[in-house]
């Protein structure tokens, strides 16, 4: 069965916005993303209008604050008071000309050494290669590190970028990590690690699901919820 994709407009007075609504088969809980200050909103296909208009109307000043946050948000790393993400630090952009092309990043700033006079598209490919590049070497020690712990082992795990989920696992247990962890603090990190780790013993997110990410992450609805801060530099 397919997802139903509609775009509906939510104003009840106070708060006012356009939305996306997706209705999926089997899903069990309702969720709310905002994704290029814009709202997506997943429900069960079975979720009657009422249940979904309560819901929405229940989380309507939370939505508007994250728009009024996302309004904000600057996605040119060009413009004045832009910054690159690096382990939950959030990093001014310094430029400078040079031979190569070139980002160096430490505890102060983000060094970019540019051929060319900057453009978005230049820095953003720099600090797109900057995460594949150290993703690897950062991530997958702490994979082992809870593969241990929790004994449960994916057939295999890979690296690449994306703009919807900072994880995934396969039916046949290979973990899919998303190279823009690399800008979460470390206690997110292991989140999304756990998280797709106990999708090796439970396919869904049922309560046996969210049990086992408790047994090892007592925390693990705080941080779910911190990553909704980080959702809009996914670019």
């Amino acid at each position: 069965m397919k997802v139903e994709i509609t775009h509906h407009r939510f104003d009840d007075g106070v708060h006012a916005f356009d939305y996306t609504l997706h209705r999926k088969p089997h899903l069990k809980h309702r969720y709310i993303r905002i994704r290029n200050a814009h709202p997506i909103i997943s429900v069960s296909k079975r979720t009657p209008l009422k249940t979904l208009e309560a819901f929405i109307t229940d989380h309507a000043g939370w939505i508007t604050r994250q728009l009024e946050k996302s309004s904000t948000h600057i996605t040119d790393l060009t413009q004045p008071g832009a910054v690159v993400v690096w382990r939950g630090e959030h990093l001014p952009i310094i430029t400078q000309t040079g031979k190569h092309n070139r980002l160096d990043l430490n505890q102060h700033a983000a060094h970019f050494t540019l051929k060319d006079p900057p453009t978005h598209a230049t820095l953003l490919s720099l600090l797109q290669n900057y995460y594949k590049t150290h993703a690897p070497s950062y991530l997958l020690p702490r994979v082992n590190h809870w593969t241990a712990i929790m004994n449960l082992h994916p057939t295999h795990v890979g690296f690449r970028r994306a703009r919807t989920r900072w994880g995934s696992c396969s039916v046949r247990n290979s973990l899919s990590l998303n190279t823009y962890l690399m800008m979460l603090p470390d206690d997110m990190i292991d989140y999304v690690i756990v998280h797709e780790l106990a999708h090796i013993r439970h396919k869904n997110h049922g309560k046996d699901f969210w049990k086992l990410v408790e047994k090892f992450l007592p925390e693990w609805k705080k941080q779910r919820k911190s990553l909704r801060n980080y959702e809009n530099f996914l670019i």
